[in-house]
């Protein structure tokens, strides 16, 4: 993955357009003016405080219309920025970069697609530029990761399907390797391999102890607690461990946990990747 991917866009500040909005704030102010505009005629006006005043009445009312005004203006001033663009303005932009949505392609991954474009303008075959013809070629392509090993000249293209195992079959590979062997997208004296990027599935069985009037729904927490975090930190090289493992099977409810397959930790290549296949979780008591 292009390093300028890892940017946590969602956790950059507003920009400065976006204002926060507050219909307290608004209201103080024109009640503020208010008061000095009556000041400056010489009207005495005093009860500003007093919430059934007509004025501040109306006042009301202008703030709240206000804050709508602005929250549209907000709104306007988003549909103009990936980060926060959705649905019909994205496609929009997505326009104006030369990218269209796929057939049942959510928000997420077209947006890492027009960044992944705009990163990969390069005459020199960068990683975004691959990334981003693997990810357009299929919408079953969930990730592609480029890598090249030691010196060798050979660029690899690993790829995650949407499969529950990630594994990528032989007619999705072929699909991506063919569009990146396209003259248009393969530079010229680069050599493509497309392959899948999960080369292991991997079972789990373990006994649960629960706590004192825990339930068995408890094992299907714990079972979705266990495939949620692996869906959220799956990558390239990295190892199934049992302590990893006995830590997301521990969810509220549970009182001890005993893994009895795999016997070890799963230790994987720096450029491949393992899925959970089937996870059987059997109760065994209740503890306390």
């Amino acid at each position: 993955m292009a390093e300028l991917e890892h940017l946590a866009f969602s956790q950059l500040p507003l920009p400065q357009i976006i204002e926060e909005l507050c219909v307290e704030a608004i209201l103080e102010q024109k009640i503020a003016r208010l008061v000095d505009v009556f000041a400056a005629h010489h009207i005495p006006y005093n009860v500003e405080k007093t919430a059934y005043d007509p004025v501040v009445i109306q006042l009301q009312a202008a703030a709240y219309e206000e804050l709508l005004l602005r929250q549209r203006i907000n709104e306007v001033a988003r549909d103009n920025l990936l980060e926060f663009a959705r649905g019909t303005s994205l496609d929009h932009l997505g326009d104006f970069h030369g990218v269209t949505r796929l057939l049942d392609e959510d928000d997420a991954r077209f947006r890492r697609r027009i960044r992944l474009n705009r990163q990969g303008h390069s005459t020199g075959g960068t990683v975004p530029r691959y990334q981003y013809f693997a990810l357009s070629s299929d919408i079953h392509v969930k990730d592609a990761f480029v890598y090249r090993v030691g010196k060798s000249p050979l660029i690899h293209v690993a790829l995650f399907s949407d499969s529950p195992s990630g594994v990528a079959d032989e007619a999705l590979i072929a699909k991506v390797q063919a569009a990146l062997d396209c003259p248009h997208v393969k530079m010229t004296n680069d050599h493509i391999l497309v392959k899948s990027a999960v080369q292991r599935v991997i079972n789990i069985s373990a006994d649960l102890w629960l706590l004192p009037d825990e339930g068995s729904f408890v094992l299907e927490k714990a079972e979705q607690s266990l495939r949620e975090e692996w869906a959220r930190t799956w990558r390239l090289g990295r190892d199934l461990s049992l302590s990893w493992v006995l830590s997301r099977l521990m969810v509220e409810g549970v009182h001890h946990v005993e893994i009895t397959q795999p016997c070890k930790d799963i230790l994987v290549a720096p450029h491949e990747a393992v899925a959970l296949g089937e996870i059987a979780l059997s109760l065994r008591g209740h503890a306390y």
